[in-house]
């Protein structure tokens, strides 16, 4: 959601030129409306798109209005390359899937038609014959011919359900991630309230009563371990993380799946932030790295997180895009990443 109010003039305000105000608005539209495929991406993104929108005074000279928006566009295309190269890596992934699917119920009808065949030559042979040797002979063709055909089975139904174990777990992966790019209220990954559910919040909240706080956690090493390991270990740490966060803090306003690998607790208390700010450095430094079993090992994953407070008032924008900032500060860029 973005509020107009700070693009419009006030009276006794200083008015900034129209084509400034323009491009602001279309800078953060930009960044709330880009395709969201991967929350640490996406943060980073939103977090250029901020940058660049600082740049944005009133003493701005025209040369270097055209550099920044000319650096915005190139922050777009590069954006935009990523959507491309991930929706193509999920496509062909769920192609090989279907392929490799396709082939085996192929190869199964195949091998259930040569066994067909088999059981038909030894059914012709035993009408006709009326040597008890080549009974004997038939008897041991039909035994191994029925080896064979339960061998077959067994192989291909375990094949079988091995393709379609795997087309329904990337079918469930494609699904979550559809449906927490754009602007979902819930996070399909950790069930918890997004960015679009915390504005809504804030935007309904009356202003009276304890100060509201949000006390952004970023998994630092959450990026890294996605890569290696796959989005289900990833949505795991998450989940560890938002069980570990919640029960420390027990936020009064809520906790939020934030853009990026981020969680955000909306704290509402009479505490002072000194005090807030203790609290979260015990709960924090009592952290521990999480064990998992991936395949058929028990490896041990780094839990690090970095951590901020941020005061929320009326208007929430500027808390909000410190937000942003601080979680893109903290995600490395992919150059930046050990494979």
């Amino acid at each position: 959601m973005i509020l107009l109010g700070k693009y419009l003039r006030k009276d006794g305000e200083e008015e900034a030129p129209p084509l400034l105000r323009a491009v602001s608005l279309l800078f953060r539209s930009i960044a709330l409306h880009a395709v969201e495929y991967d929350t640490a991406d996406h943060g980073n993104f939103k977090g250029q798109m901020d940058r660049l929108d600082e740049r944005l005074s009133p003493e701005i000279s025209d040369s270097a209005l055209l550099v920044t928006v000319g650096a915005a566009i190139q922050a777009l295309e590069s954006y935009n390359r990523g959507v491309e190269r991930h929706m193509r890596a999920h496509v062909g992934e769920l192609q090989s899937i279907i392929s490799t699917f396709t082939k085996s119920l192929a190869d199964l009808v195949s091998a259930s038609d040569a066994s067909l065949h088999r059981l038909d030559q030894i059914r012709a042979q035993l009408a006709s014959t009326t040597d008890v040797r080549d009974l004997r002979t038939l008897r041991e063709r039909l035994h191994d011919c029925l080896q064979q055909i339960s061998a077959e089975i067994h192989e291909h139904r375990k094949a079988s359900a091995s393709g379609i174990s795997a087309l329904a777990d990337a079918s469930k992966g494609l699904a979550r991630r559809l449906a927490g790019s754009g602007s979902a209220a819930r996070d399909p990954a950790t069930g918890l309230p997004t960015r679009v559910a915390f504005e809504r919040v804030i935007s309904g909240a009356s202003g009276e009563g304890p100060q509201a706080v949000a006390v952004t956690f970023v998994l630092t090493r959450l990026k890294q371990m996605t890569l290696r390991y796959g989005n289900a270990v990833g949505d795991d740490m998450l989940v560890r993380c938002a069980k570990y966060v919640g029960s420390g803090l027990n936020p009064e306003g809520g906790l939020f799946r934030w853009p990026g690998p981020a969680l955000v607790a909306l704290l509402r208390r009479n505490d002072p932030l000194s005090k807030i700010k203790l609290d979260v450095e015990k709960l924090v430094a009592a952290n521990r790295d999480q064990e998992m079993t991936i395949g058929s090992r028990s490896v041990m994953l780094p839990n690090s997180l970095a951590w901020a407070l941020f005061p929320v008032s009326s208007p929430a924008e500027p808390a909000l895009r410190s937000i942003d900032k601080f979680v893109a500060a903290q995600v490395p860029a992919d150059e930046d990443l050990i494979a």
